[in-house]
C-alpha cells in the first residue's frame, strides 16, 4: 500500500496520463510542466495558486 500512495514512481505514473495533482511537493514543478505541455492555454497563469 505504501508504494501505491507515496512512491515517486507511482506518483509520476498517475500525473502524466491523468494530470492528477501531485501528492508530493517535490513533484509540483514537474506537474506544472506536464500540464502546460498538454494544455497550452494555462501557460503563465500560475497553476500553483489554483490547485
Amino acid at each position: 500500500m505504501k508504494w501505491l500512495s507515496a512512491d515517486i514512481t507511482n506518483r509520476r505514473f498517475v500525473m502524466q496520463p491523468f494530470l492528477f495533482t501531485p501528492a508530493l511537493n517535490s513533484l509540483w514543478a514537474e506537474w506544472e510542466g506536464i500540464v502546460e505541455a498538454t494544455a497550452p492555454a494555462p501557460n503563465g497563469t500560475g497553476l500553483r495558486y489554483f490547485c
